[in-house]
Protein backbone atom coordinates (compact mmCIF):
# COMPACT_ATOMS: atom_id res chain seq x y z
CA UNK A 1 0.00 0.00 0.00
CA UNK A 2 1.34 3.44 -0.92
CA UNK A 3 2.01 5.95 1.84
CA UNK A 4 -0.53 8.45 0.46
CA UNK A 5 -3.24 5.80 0.76
CA UNK A 6 -2.16 5.00 4.33
CA UNK A 7 -2.41 8.67 5.22
CA UNK A 8 -5.86 8.94 3.61
CA UNK A 9 -7.06 5.94 5.62
CA UNK A 10 -5.62 7.47 8.82
CA UNK A 11 -7.61 10.65 8.15
CA UNK A 12 -10.87 8.69 7.87
CA UNK A 13 -10.21 6.15 10.63
CA UNK A 14 -12.94 6.08 13.28
CA UNK A 15 -10.37 5.02 15.88
CA UNK A 16 -6.88 6.23 15.00
CA UNK A 17 -5.19 4.20 17.74
CA UNK A 18 -6.73 0.95 16.46
CA UNK A 19 -5.86 1.94 12.88
CA UNK A 20 -2.19 2.43 13.81
CA UNK A 21 -2.14 -0.78 15.88
CA UNK A 22 -3.47 -2.72 12.86
CA UNK A 23 -0.91 -1.07 10.56
CA UNK A 24 1.88 -2.13 12.92
CA UNK A 25 0.47 -5.65 13.20
CA UNK A 26 0.21 -5.95 9.39
CA UNK A 27 3.71 -4.42 9.02
CA UNK A 28 2.38 -1.50 6.98
CA UNK A 29 4.15 0.80 9.47
CA UNK A 30 6.89 0.36 12.04
CA UNK A 31 7.42 1.70 15.56
CA UNK A 32 10.13 4.12 14.37
CA UNK A 33 7.43 6.16 12.62
CA UNK A 34 5.91 7.09 16.01
CA UNK A 35 7.03 9.35 18.85
CA UNK A 36 8.56 7.29 21.67
CA UNK A 37 6.26 4.46 22.69
CA UNK A 38 3.11 6.39 21.78
CA UNK A 39 0.96 5.96 18.73
CA UNK A 40 1.43 9.57 17.66
CA UNK A 41 2.81 9.50 14.13
CA UNK A 42 5.93 11.61 13.51
CA UNK A 43 4.86 12.99 10.15
CA UNK A 44 1.10 12.47 9.81
CA UNK A 45 -1.41 15.07 10.98
CA UNK A 46 -4.60 13.14 10.15
CA UNK A 47 -7.89 14.99 10.06
CA UNK A 48 -11.09 15.13 8.05
CA UNK A 49 -10.71 18.90 7.71
CA UNK A 50 -8.79 20.76 4.99
CA UNK A 51 -5.64 22.58 6.14
CA UNK A 52 -6.31 25.34 3.58
CA UNK A 53 -10.01 26.15 4.02
CA UNK A 54 -10.97 24.31 7.23
CA UNK A 55 -13.97 22.57 5.69
CA UNK A 56 -14.76 18.85 5.83
CA UNK A 57 -13.11 16.78 3.08
CA UNK A 58 -15.26 14.12 1.42
CA UNK A 59 -13.31 11.02 0.40
CA UNK A 60 -13.53 11.81 -3.33
CA UNK A 61 -12.16 15.35 -2.69
CA UNK A 62 -9.19 14.14 -0.61
CA UNK A 63 -5.61 15.12 -1.30
CA UNK A 64 -2.66 15.91 0.94
CA UNK A 65 0.20 18.36 1.18
CA UNK A 66 3.59 18.04 2.83
CA UNK A 67 4.95 20.95 4.87
CA UNK A 68 7.91 22.98 3.61
CA UNK A 69 10.28 23.05 6.61
CA UNK A 70 8.95 20.10 8.59
CA UNK A 71 7.84 17.31 6.29
CA UNK A 72 4.49 16.75 8.03
CA UNK A 73 1.54 15.53 5.96
CA UNK A 74 -1.75 17.47 6.08
CA UNK A 75 -5.11 16.75 4.39
CA UNK A 76 -6.47 19.22 1.84
CA UNK A 77 -9.21 19.31 -0.78
CA UNK A 78 -7.93 18.54 -4.28
CA UNK A 79 -9.05 22.03 -5.31
CA UNK A 80 -7.25 23.68 -2.35
CA UNK A 81 -4.06 21.63 -2.32
CA UNK A 82 -1.88 23.15 -5.00
CA UNK A 83 -2.56 26.73 -4.00
CA UNK A 84 -1.98 26.05 -0.31
CA UNK A 85 1.32 24.27 -0.97
CA UNK A 86 2.56 27.10 -3.19
CA UNK A 87 1.44 29.75 -0.67
CA UNK A 88 3.16 27.98 2.24
CA UNK A 89 6.38 27.48 0.28
CA UNK A 90 6.55 31.13 -0.77
CA UNK A 91 5.82 32.36 2.78
CA UNK A 92 8.57 30.11 4.20
CA UNK A 93 11.00 31.23 1.50
CA UNK A 94 10.25 34.87 2.34
CA UNK A 95 11.28 34.10 5.93
CA UNK A 96 14.47 32.35 4.76
CA UNK A 97 15.49 35.22 2.46
CA UNK A 98 17.75 32.76 0.63
CA UNK A 99 19.41 33.99 -2.59
CA UNK A 100 18.07 30.85 -4.30
CA UNK A 101 14.53 32.27 -4.14
CA UNK A 102 15.42 35.93 -4.77
CA UNK A 103 14.36 37.82 -7.87
CA UNK A 104 17.67 39.75 -7.86
CA UNK A 105 19.74 36.59 -8.40
CA UNK A 106 21.38 35.88 -11.73
CA UNK A 107 22.52 32.27 -11.47
CA UNK A 108 25.97 31.13 -12.50
CA UNK A 109 25.00 27.75 -13.97
CA UNK A 110 28.62 26.94 -14.81
CA UNK A 111 29.75 26.97 -11.18
CA UNK A 112 28.80 24.66 -8.33
CA UNK A 113 30.70 23.26 -5.34
CA UNK A 114 28.78 20.32 -3.89
CA UNK A 115 25.53 21.81 -2.56
CA UNK A 116 26.87 25.39 -2.74
CA UNK A 117 25.45 27.42 -5.64
CA UNK A 118 26.78 30.66 -7.09
CA UNK A 119 25.44 33.73 -8.85
CA UNK A 120 25.37 37.50 -9.05
CA UNK A 121 23.11 39.78 -6.99
CA UNK A 122 21.78 42.51 -9.28
CA UNK A 123 20.58 44.58 -6.30
CA UNK A 124 23.94 44.66 -4.49
CA UNK A 125 26.11 44.22 -7.62
CA UNK A 126 28.14 41.48 -5.93
CA UNK A 127 28.87 37.79 -6.43
CA UNK A 128 27.01 35.48 -4.06
CA UNK A 129 27.29 31.90 -2.89
CA UNK A 130 24.52 30.11 -1.05
CA UNK A 131 23.02 26.82 0.13
CA UNK A 132 19.34 26.50 -0.86
CA UNK A 133 16.79 26.34 1.98
CA UNK A 134 19.19 27.92 4.50
CA UNK A 135 18.14 31.10 6.27
CA UNK A 136 20.17 34.13 5.15
CA UNK A 137 19.24 37.00 7.51
CA UNK A 138 21.97 39.14 5.92
CA UNK A 139 19.56 39.55 2.97
CA UNK A 140 17.02 41.48 5.04
CA UNK A 141 16.19 44.68 3.19
CA UNK A 142 17.45 43.27 -0.11
CA UNK A 143 15.46 40.08 -0.65
CA UNK A 144 12.54 40.11 -3.09
CA UNK A 145 10.87 36.78 -3.81
CA UNK A 146 11.21 35.76 -7.45
CA UNK A 147 7.52 34.79 -7.76
CA UNK A 148 6.13 38.06 -6.39
CA UNK A 149 5.71 40.84 -8.94
CA UNK A 150 5.65 44.55 -8.23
Amino acid sequence: MREGELFRRACYADDLTKFYENCLKEKLMNTQQFHDATLIHKKYCPSRFCRACGKTILSEEFDYMVGYFVKVWYPVHKKCGGGQVEYEHVECQKLDMNCNDCGFLERDLSRRDGDVLYGHCVSKSVGVSFLPKVCMPENKGCFKHRKIRG
